[in-house]
Formats: C-alpha cells, structure tokens, sequence
C-alpha cells in the first residue's frame, strides 16, 4: 500500500517539474516555479525579456493565493 501511495505522489509532482511563464510584457514577467526541481525559473525569464532585447532581473517573489507555499511566481523585471 506504502508502494502504491508513494508512486502516486511522484507521478503526480512529475507534472509538476517545470517553470511556467503566467504572464509579461516589455517590462515585466511572472513565472510560476513547478514543485519539484528548479525548473529553469530564471532561464525562462530571460528568454522572455530577450524577445524585447532585454535583461531579466529578479524582483520579487509574489504571494498571490495559498499554492504560493508549494509554487512561488516569481516577478522579473525585464531592462
């Protein structure tokens, strides 16, 4: 039975394992870090802002609901 939960929770966070663009613009980019792994957080973002020939600067993490505990969005400025 251990077996069987165990299996189920790493085949449900496998999902789980990549960074997630939520949203942007020419100055800003949220993205959404995945529950396991790093998911290349800061690597989306810069290709992001690189689409307006611009840098990705970390800004803040943002608390937008309570899933922000397992998944934080992190805010980049794009400059």
């Amino acid at each position: 039975m251990r077996t069987l939960i165990f299996s189920f929770v790493i085949l449900a966070l496998s999902g789980c394992s990549e960074a997630v663009v939520l949203g942007g613009g020419p100055t800003w980019v949220w993205v959404k870090e995945p529950v396991v792994g790093s998911g290349d957080a800061d690597k989306m973002a810069s290709a992001y802002c690189a689409q307006y020939g611009k840098k990705a600067f970390f800004e803040q993490r943002l608390q937008l609901n309570q899933d922000q505990v397992l998944q934080p969005t992190l805010k980049y400025a794009c400059r």
